[in-house]
């Protein structure tokens, strides 16, 4: 993390996730700026408290096959993550639980590039390879 105004790093060492194999494909903040989200290949994502970088206890696998957090976006709220599975379909998760919420949403034909709620949160737009943009009504379904 970077102190803006001064262009240095916050903390002293670099957060180091994984063993490094792997790349770090998303970084998020909450809306309320106390956790960050990351997601990578070797580990579905990860929550940290974002004023320590110290693992927050969610796990956000119980689906499979593997999730993919290429793309992850929280809700304005804070209370709902979106997220990329199978390339195709979308993943929302409760930030509290770390569980999923409902079944996959599908409907892309090829590997969704971006995700974005509403600043309402009621709505998630979701961009793909297809060239079609879809917009999720993800509080009434």
């Amino acid at each position: 993390m970077w102190d803006v105004t001064t262009g240095q790093p916050i903390f002293n060492e670099p957060f180091v996730a994984g063993d490094d194999t792997f790349p770090i494909t998303n970084v998020k903040f909450s809306p309320d700026g106390k956790s960050l989200i990351y997601g990578s290949f070797d580990e579905p994502a990860v929550l940290l408290n974002a004023a320590t970088l110290q693992r927050i206890d969610r796990s956000f696998t119980e689906v499979e096959p593997y999730v993919f957090f290429f793309s992850i976006v929280f809700s304005p709220d804070g209370a709902m993550l979106a997220s990329i599975y199978d390339d195709k379909s979308i993943i929302l998760w409760d930030v509290v639980t770390g569980q999923s919420i409902g079944p996959p949403l599908t409907g892309h034909t090829s590997f969704i590039n971006s995700l974005a709620f509403s600043p309402d949160g009621q709505l998630l737009a979701s961009g793909s390879n297809d060239n079609t943009i879809i917009i999720w009504d993800v509080v009434d379904g």
